[in-house]
């Protein structure tokens, strides 16, 4: 699409700074939510030669690619004033920004016209990680726009509290919104990994999913597989945005064919499930090199998505994970990729018990039971001049 819709309906202006919006969970379920509460909506987004546009169906939900000549210096001022310039053509009851060129973008739209906007905070990006003038300066910018937003969304209590901070925030002015998908999961486990690698039935698949960077673990995982109980099998499943790990990863697992197996296939939105629902224990591990992975908790929308479908989960013993998968009896967490063994065989003994324990505890998380809160409150406020 070239140019917002122009259909009648109240529409509300998403404003999404990556290219990668198929695999935007929390993107992709505001739009959905938006439009189930009877709003039009359109979302701007970078052009991506890697991504395409998640099919939403008969949904008036429309996807604009934003000719953006990006500056590669300040790509968030960049995004924003190209993205601002697209929407302008159209009207907005409100305009919702995500990270901090979403923001900039919908606090610029929400001037032009006198709508109120929400940041979404999908990546901590703090005032400590601000380096050099053109990150001094984009923070400021960040910060100033934040003050004036009628609501900011983040995952959950650890990361309210630093956002507050860095933001210098008003309590109340936050909402949490974990990182999950919308609605229940009522079907049956899939075959998906052992039909696309050819796995034996009996064989126990383990995924490893998602953005597949350092930060992410896959080698260690990998490098791990040799002290791995007989039976267990590893499948690394997910997008690698750099070539260089790519390659270190297909090389780590040549290591051992017969027990890892690698896809870079990056699977639209309505095939995760199947994804999901074919492993038996899934994996959300994480080098904490910074607050934003330290405080990784209910950003982790992959452990949200084995959830859902029953798939108990090991987690790293970061702020927040204890409570979303011991706590609810979901899966375990481990310090360390050694201690990765020795859940598996805790898990497996208890299988049963972790798969219903994990889609009881779902419910609780449940996008929408969220979000629709932030609708309500948006709603019930008065339109404030801006």
């Amino acid at each position: 699409m070239t140019g917002p819709s122009m259909q009648t309906s109240r529409r509300v202006a998403l404003f999404m700074p990556y290219g990668y919006l198929p695999i935007s969970t929390s993107v992709i379920n505001a739009a959905k939510t938006w439009e189930a509460h009877g709003f039009g909506v359109d979302v701007y987004v970078p052009p991506s030669e890697q991504f395409g546009v998640p099919a939403f169906g008969a949904r008036d939900i429309v996807v604009h690619r934003v000719r953006d000549l990006r500056n590669a210096g300040l790509p968030q001022l960049s995004f924003a004033y190209a993205a601002v310039r697209a929407a302008d053509r159209a009207d907005y009851a409100y305009a919702v920004g995500f990270d901090q060129g979403g923001l900039i973008a919908a606090a610029g739209l929400a001037v032009r016209k006198r709508c109120p906007f929400v940041y979404h905070s999908l990546e901590l990006t703090l005032r400590e990680q601000a380096h050099g003038a053109r990150g001094r300066l984009v923070k400021a910018i960040e910060t100033r726009c934040a003050r004036h937003a009628r609501i900011v969304v983040t995952q959950d209590e650890e990361r309210a509290a630093l956002l507050v901070g860095d933001l210098r925030l008003p309590a109340n002015r936050i909402m949490i919104v974990p990182n999950t998908p919308l609605g229940t999961y009522s079907g049956e486990r899939s075959d998906y990994l052992r039909s696309k690698f050819g796995l034996a039935p009996r064989s126990r698949v383990v995924l490893l999913s998602g953005s597949l960077i350092p930060e992410h673990l896959a080698l260690e995982v990998i490098e791990s597989v040799g002290d791995w109980p007989a039976g267990f099998v590893l499948a690394v499943h997910g997008w690698a945005p750099q070539p260089e790990y790519m390659a270190s990863v297909l090389k780590a697992a040549a290591r051992w064919p017969e027990r890892v197996y690698v896809s870079f296939d990056v699977l639209p939105v309505e095939l995760v499930d199947d994804l999901y629902s074919s492993a038996d224990i899934g994996l959300a591990v994480y080098r904490p090199i910074d607050r934003n992975f330290v405080y990784i908790g209910a950003a982790a929308g992959k452990v949200f998505g084995f959830m859902r479908v029953g798939t108990p989960t090991i987690a790293s013993d970061l702020p927040g994970m204890r409570e979303i998968v011991v706590a609810t009896g979901s899966g375990a967490v481990v310090r360390d990729v050694a201690e990765i063994p020795e859940r598996l065989l805790q898990i497996v003994r208890s299988f049963d018990d972790f798969s219903r324990a994990s889609r009881a505890a779902f419910l609780r998380y449940e996008f929408s039971r969220h979000y629709d809160r932030v609708v309500a409150r948006l709603e019930d406020q008065p339109r404030l001049s801006l």
